[in-house]
């Protein structure tokens, strides 16, 4: 029951990530669109990364994974036009790819911890 709950962020980051996909690739408008894109943009990017600090503190972790989640962006995208490379697309993509690298080493973590804890136990 403990491995549902801890990778149960890992899950909604992973699910929120295909969601913003699919919104952005077919252009989904009101209500869902923006939603889901705010809700993507907001979070996801940063909030893997903060919980591998396991902080165990559920507000300052939204509120690092907020202020990691912009600055991955605003990094992505001023690179992105400093390399004369810009394109939303592309952008996505790579926040994506960040993301996703995120949400994985967030789960390798989650089930390293459950071995340990299942041999000990």
């Amino acid at each position: 029951m403990r491995l549902r709950r801890d990778l149960a962020w890992p899950l909604v980051v992973a699910a929120s990530t295909l969601a913003a996909v699919v919104v952005f690739t077919f252009g989904l408008g009101p209500p869902l669109g923006p939603i889901v894109a705010l809700w993507f943009v907001f979070v996801c990017p940063g909030l893997p990364f903060v919980r591998l600090l396991e902080l165990r503190e559920p507000l300052t972790e939204m509120l690092l994974a907020v202020a990691l989640s912009w600055s991955l962006i605003a990094v992505v995208g001023l690179g992105l036009v400093l390399a004369g490379a810009w394109s939303a697309l592309l952008a996505l993509q790579i926040v994506v790819g960040i993301t996703i690298l995120g949400v994985t080493l967030e789960s390798g973590r989650v089930m390293v911890r459950h071995r340990r804890l299942a041999r000990v136990g």
